[in-house]
């Protein structure tokens, strides 16, 4: 990304925390230029290219600020700018500010300080680079943070167990309490014996594959026995960030928030290292219901119960989206933490190319742009096709990911450059009987 294009990037996120989007209204907004600055019309050039209509810029010593101090109109004030600041000196702070109410000040990092650390942060000299300072003290007392229970809960059918053990014990260091919900697998006994002395690990067994939406719903039910705020559900493969939960606890504290997720690295598209090196924003509310996927989900357990919970019905497609359209429609919120990632792999995996043109075609987020295709079971298709009809009979609630449209680029391209050792036949019957049974479910 050269100059230009980053400092836009860098600028459009700082904009978007600085209206406080966590809170339904802008912050107020307002920086001192430095009396010794050396060059005050660059430094205020630098610091107008990052700020939005209403943000104010008044002199050091001003008769000006001086009066505006005196209505303590603003929530934020960067006190003293010395020489023109970088791109994303607002970027890191604002968004900050905006995200973090129980800090009082921020430094140019996005650190933040409370009321006493922020004195001797000042009072240490380091006022010469892009501070701000302030409180919202209606968001710090409504919002203030409580010490919520989190419990994890994975879905485990057969497959690579000690991998599953390994991504649990990731996890179990960050959860008071971790639900293995099995679904009838073989053997059971590497996880058992894995985590038999451990008093926090509890094993929920349905005794067949009741699907991946019985399953959830077993250890909903759990955590809400157990006195549980939320509730992580993971999948076996899913490889997460050591440190998911406590990016995920700096949102806990938000209104009508039903779902925690985070950004989805699939496997051989794009590596975390290249991500994090990406700006990028720190969270960002979702509009639509497709872009949180089950595994990794942080789930409101009083929210989802108050929906319904996952559809049963549904056995494994689609059953994300569906508690997610539901939980919107409810007033729930749905946000990513882009601090945090996880490492996913779908299925069998190939080399595609002209996929990767397609799905520019279709559009997504840039760093899903695909390298490999997945590879799914005739008995996949047939819930793919099932349940997507019957999720857009149902709701009518299109999007890029869910649509007419998009189901049949995708099938298409699935029966141009498949099989690999596959009859399209069978594949064809899956996905109309698919489409045949999605008729026969409950509306």
């Amino acid at each position: 990304m050269n100059g230009k294009r980053r400092e836009k990037k860098y600028r459009d996120i700082a904009l978007k925390a600085q209206r406080g989007f966590s809170f339904g209204k802008p912050l107020r907004l307002c920086a001192v230029i430095a009396s010794d600055c050396a060059e005050p019309k660059r430094t205020r050039r630098s610091v107008l290219a990052q700020t939005y209509t209403g943000f104010d810029l008044f002199d050091a010593g001003s008769d000006a600020l001086a009066a505006a101090l005196k209505e303590d109109k603003y929530d934020v004030i960067v006190p003293r700018v010395a020489a023109p600041i970088p791109p994303d000196a607002f970027f890191r702070v604002a968004q900050a500010a905006a995200l973090h109410p129980d800090a009082d000040a921020f430094d140019s990092c996005g650190e933040g300080f409370d009321a006493y650390a922020a004195k001797l942060y000042l009072a240490g000299g380091e006022a010469a680079s892009p501070c701000f300072t302030g409180r919202r003290p209606a968001e710090r007392s409504a919002l203030a943070r409580t010490a919520a229970r989190i419990c994890a809960g994975m879905v485990v059918f057969n497959g690579d167990l000690e991998k599953a053990a390994a991504n649990a014990e990731n996890i179990l260091r960050q959860v008071d309490a971790f639900f293995f919900v099995d679904n009838g697998s073989d053997d059971l006994s590497p996880l058992e014996s894995r985590f038999a002395g451990d008093g926090r690990v509890r094993f929920i067994k349905n005794g067949e594959n009741k699907g991946i939406a019985c399953a959830l719903n077993r250890a909903l039910d759990a955590a809400g026995e157990g006195g549980f705020d939320w509730l992580l559900t993971l999948d076996q493969d899913t490889v997460c960030d050591p440190e998911l939960i406590g990016v995920y606890s700096r949102y806990l504290h938000l209104e009508k928030l039903g779902i925690v997720c985070p950004f989805v690295i699939h496997r051989g598209k794009c590596e975390p290292e290249d991500y994090l090196a990406q700006p990028k924003e720190e969270a960002e509310l979702f509009h639509t219901y497709d872009r949180c996927i089950t595994s990794a989900a942080l789930t409101n357990v009083a929210a989802a119960k108050a929906v319904g919970g996952w559809n049963d019905e549904l056995f494994i497609d689609a059953v994300d989206f569906d508690l997610n359209y539901r939980l919107q429609q409810a007033g729930y919120r749905i946000l990513r933490a882009n601090d945090a990632y996880i490492v996913q792999e779908i299925g069998e995996r190939v080399p595609i190319k002209l996929y990767d043109l397609i799905y520019r075609f279709v559009g997504d987020h840039k760093y899903h742009g695909p390298k490999l295709f997945s590879v799914h079971s005739d008995t996949r298709l047939y819930y793919i096709a099932r349940n997507y009809k019957w999720f857009l009979k149902k709701y009518g609630a299109k999007s890029p990911t869910v649509s007419r449209a998009a189901n049949f680029k995708d099938m298409l391209l699935r029966f141009a450059l498949y099989p690999r050792k596959r009859s399209r036949l069978k594949m064809l019957k899956a996905v109309r009987k698919g489409r045949r049974d999605a008729k026969k479910m409950t509306y």
